[in-house]
């Protein structure tokens, strides 16, 4: 705080190290010293006012600026004569912690674009591409000319006459990316400037004045043939990224920061100096490399392949090897970040130690919904090699008058949740026609496991009497027999089967590709396929995992053909019923195992085609809806009522019972629920939604988006289809879909304002302030006022009312 009363946030008053919090003991006991020796404290006084100020220091780098041609500092040393810096001296800059954010006061003249903030100074970027500093200056880190701290931004006058494209802090030291001299602007050479704290060889200029630093911003001369395109500065080192994908690196090697340590002369032990100066880092492929950053030890590097890699000191685990401790000298590639394991990762950040990377979700084939659901299940599978205790007390049980095909006993279980793995009947035989044999097979068998469940306990309940006990839900049991088969792949088989992703450890990858060929599973084959050539070109210290893979090039390179997800296919058909003539009964769905049922009536469907179906229904679902209704006239459905129940699409209970709407109606919230009380398939009337404006098509997308979380199920072509997705969306309380929705209704308005204000209108009735807010921007509508008026206008029509 200074006598203007302006404050700088972050200096949080804790970030004093032990060595800082020593030196402030000691100057506390030499003031006590000083109050009784007024020759001394003159001495000390002078002395410490002559560091501050670095007059001589300043003098000679000066001169040795203008030596390079570089005039805007003559205004800093105009200021060093005339006593100015001696004036800010005086104003006894003091560190005050500040809690809560302010705005600060002496920026508000300028439109900063960007700052950086170090250990204990900040550096702001204006616009017109001039930087300001404040906070702690005792290496000269502000690049001001002297060491005193300041707590109002004050402009870094070397680059009076340039314009500053990029700034980064390290520690004690700054970085800056200059445009270039106008004599060179058609090379497009962009200039390193650096200053501050030098001692450790973060500044890069060479042994020359390292004890000192660097009180004002230096040309790094060593860079000045590069085209650098991005800086990142580090603790204490610091690295530059040229337009050509070289990365070069110079400052504190002492952890393996370099990331091109081979031998003792790589460490500071031997080569403390090798390092002062730019050096190239090798290991990246050639070119790739697009963005750089660094924590205070580590560094990363992302690719324009969307992979990272990390190099450095691996303090609690930054480098995202899966362990923690030990350095990596050399970059590695992050196992498991990146394709063909994630999206493409798209940005990098760093903090002191931990690092961020941002991906592409919206190259992801769909989200994994269903991934909370493993665990669980109406089946349970078990490996032939599972502990020879758990398959003899399975056939002692059978054997012991338990009941054909039962497993129960009439004492207390030893067994637990971990002896068997379930899962989802409709799951497993959505995705894998073997699982499905294997399961029908059991059930024909008699074969079920009716111990406890993952959710159920395995004590005693006091006396229960037998009809009790056999109101536990008999699940199926499949025994899985096959040589490469165990906990850990069974495991990640179920991941798959649920996510369409994978999560192995590497060692397991050759036993789960011939399971996968085994149970008829290409897709998973292909990934694996794909993973063990991997492993055989890098080695991987942590599990893989695989996501949601959409479809390729099928020109694109790869060990084996590409073989197209099924996923959203599979899991798809689960809400299709087994023929518009069925029963809306049990196991009308198309694997089996629905218990929920979603229909219309005749009536309803004919007033529905003869009105606005064939406006707002799409193509496929209207050519269903009208087989429906022909098979109605012709009595081929299996319902006496004189305005027979049509059905639509099944559905789960346990699935759509985690969705808001569903679960309130499943618990009886709803009239609906009420009557469905005693059914044992929940009957859902979908003609109440056309009632509200609703479409099937919209309620079809809304459901395969649940069972998939497909992406594509939020059209792109068709403004309607979304508005009426988006309805059922907000309805049903889906926010991840909701917010889909609204970024395609967003694209759909570009900068036309026609669009802008149907959507507003349409954002408006449906209560969608974050659509309503960007529909507003584009319209340049300010107030409430404004909104209605362009709500109402939509280019002089009123007819268009959305979906």
């Amino acid at each position: 705080r200074g006598d203007g009363d302006v404050e700088t946030a972050g200096l949080d008053g804790m970030a004093a190290t032990t060595a800082a919090a020593g030196a402030l003991t000691g100057m506390a006991a030499a003031d006590a010293r000083l109050a009784h020796d007024e020759v001394l404290a003159r001495v000390v006084r002078r002395s410490t006012e002559a560091w501050l100020l670095a007059e001589d220091d300043f003098s000679s780098e000066l001169d040795e600026m203008a030596r390079n041609g570089y005039t805007a500092h003559a205004e800093m040393k105009a200021q060093a004569e005339e006593g100015e810096y001696a004036g800010m001296l005086r104003m006894r800059t003091v560190r005050v912690p500040q809690f809560s954010p302010i705005v600060a006061r002496s920026l508000l003249a300028f439109h900063v674009r960007s700052v950086a903030a170090g250990y204990g100074h900040v550096l702001a970027l204006t616009d017109a591409g001039q930087i300001y500093s404040a906070g702690y200056n005792d290496r000269g880190q502000l690049g001001l000319g002297h060491r005193i701290n300041t707590a109002s931004f004050q402009h870094v006058q070397t680059f009076a006459d340039r314009r500053v494209r990029q700034i980064c802090c390290g520690q004690q030291h700054s970085m800056a990316r200059v445009e270039p001299a106008t004599e060179v602007i058609l090379e497009q050479r962009n200039e390193v400037f650096v200053w501050g704290n030098g001692i450790l060889g973060q500044l890069g200029l060479g042994r020359r004045g390292i004890t000192k630093g660097r009180l004002a911003p230096h040309r790094l001369a060593a860079l000045d043939h590069e085209a650098i395109v991005d800086l990142a500065a580090g603790a204490n080192h610091s690295l530059a990224l040229s337009a050509s994908g070289t990365v070069f690196f110079w400052g504190h090697t002492e952890y393996g920061q370099s990331g091109r340590t081979r031998g003792a002369a790589d460490y500071e032990v031997e080569g403390n100096l090798k390092f002062f100066e730019p050096q190239p880092v090798p290991g990246f492929p050639e070119g790739a490399v697009e963005k750089i950053a660094c924590g205070a030890t580590f560094s990363l590097a992302l690719t324009s392949s969307g992979h990272v890699y990390s190099f450095g000191w691996n303090e609690a685990g930054v480098l995202g090897m899966g362990t923690a401790g030990r350095a990596a000298l050399t970059p590695n590639r992050i196992p498991g970040l990146g394709p063909p394991h994630t999206a493409p990762c798209v940005d990098i950040s760093c903090g002191h130690s931990h690092a961020f990377a941002l991906t592409d979700v919206s190259s992801d084939a769909h989200i994994p919904l269903l991934r909370p659901l493993l665990g669980s299940g109406d089946v349970a599978l078990v490996c032939k090699a599972a502990p020879k205790d758990f398959l003899s007390q399975v056939r002692s049980r059978r054997s012991s008058g338990g009941g054909e095909g039962t497993t129960r006993s009439s004492g207390p279980s030893r067994q637990g949740p971990t002896d068997a793995f379930f899962a989802h009947s409709f799951v497993l035989a959505s995705r894998c026609e073997a699982l499905k044999e294997m399961i029908a097979k059991s059930v024909e068998d008699g074969r079920f496991y009716d111990g406890p469940g993952p959710d159920e306990t395995t004590e005693p309940q006091g006396d229960v009497d037998a009809a009790a006990a056999g109101a536990a839900p008999r699940r199926p049991l499949v025994v899985l027999d096959h040589k490469d088969l165990s906990p850990t792949t069974l495991r990640a088989l179920l991941a798959y089967l649920y996510t369409d992703s994978l999560s192995c450890p590497p060692h397991r990858y050759d036993n789960l590709k011939r399971l996968a060929q085994h149970l008829g599973l290409e897709h998973l084959a292909h990934l694996l396929e794909k993973a063990i050539d991997g492993r055989a070109r890098q080695n991987f210290s942590g599990p893989l995992h695989l996501p949601p893979q959409p479809a390729r090039d099928v020109d694109a390179p790869v060990s084996v053909a590409a073989v197209e997800s099924s996923f959203v296919r599979d899991l798809g058909s689960c809400i299709e019923v087994t023929g518009a003539e069925g029963a809306l009964g049990e196991g009308a769905g198309r694997h089996g195992a629905a218990d929920m049922a979603f229909f219309i009536r005749a009536s309803d469907l004919a007033r529905h085609l003869a009105g606005a179906a064939p406006d707002v229904e799409e193509g496929p679902v209207l050519e269903f809806l009208e087989d429906l209704a022909a098979k109605a006239r012709d009595g081929a459905v299996s319902d006496d009522e004189e305005d027979p129940k049509l059905p639509l699409y099944c559905g789960h209970k346990f699935l759509l019972g985690r969705i808001p709407y569903f679960r309130a109606l499943l618990s009886g919230g709803f009239r609906e629920g009420a009557e469905n009380e005693a059914e044992e398939v929940f009957h859902v009337d979908a003609g109440g939604f056309l009632e509200d404006g609703l479409t099937l098509s919209a309620l079809r997308r809304f459901l395969l988006y649940v069972y998939t979380g497909s992406r594509a199920q939020v059209p792109e072509d068709d403004p309607n289809g979304t508005m009426a997705l988006t309805v059922i969306a907000g309805r049903f309380g889906a926010p991840s879909l909701l917010r889909m929705c609204e970024q395609r209704l967003s694209s759909f308005i570009g900068d036309d304002r026609g669009n802008a204000a149907l959507i507003l209108d349409f954002a408006q009735r449906f209560s969608l302030p974050r659509l309503e807010k960007f529909s507003a921007a584009v319209l340049g509508v300010r107030d409430d006022a404004e909104v209605a008026d362009a709500a109402v206008s939509r280019d002089g029509r009123g007819e268009s009312k959305g979906a």
